[in-house]
């Protein structure tokens, strides 16, 4: 009887590992990112990434800028580190599918990004990864 209870129990435990697994692949691919712009740095030790965030069609899609190490990756479920907007229900000006948006560095540790004053910002972190951000809105 008890042989037959922990069977049962590993059966079960191994049964809700498979359900957590396939509800977290479920969530996470409904969500994805396409890149549109890489900016290097001066030197070229970091780059700012300017990408689409689109998580299907009940959302409008938003438009990300992170700073990554010049010989990183973008991973294709990352969301931006920097900065995040959307159009604000079409209010702000496209290209394509990201706010209209400009990103140029000043200098190695300066980064400057200038968008649609009519996007909803979500995230506009004022430096990340020792590098300072210069907001302007147009």
């Amino acid at each position: 009887m008890k042989k037959g209870c922990s069977i049962l129990f590993i059966v079960f435990i191994i049964i809700l590992a498979t359900l957590g697994f396939l509800v977290n692949s479920f969530l996470k691919s409904g969500c994805g990112n396409k890149k549109y712009l890489e900016i290097y740095s001066p030197n070229k030790e970091q780059k700012a990434v300017v990408f689409e965030y689109d998580c299907g069609a009940t959302t409008d899609f938003a438009t990300h800028i992170s700073i990554l190490d010049g010989d990183e990756i973008l991973e294709k479920t990352d969301s931006g580190n920097l900065f995040i907007a959307d159009s604000n229900h079409g209010e702000a000006n496209m290209s394509g599918e990201i706010i209209d948006i400009k990103v140029n560095w000043k200098n190695n540790n300066t980064l400057i990004i200038d968008y649609d004053k009519r996007a909803r910002i979500f995230k506009n972190k004022p430096s990340k990864s020792g590098v300072n951000i210069i907001y302007k809105s147009h």
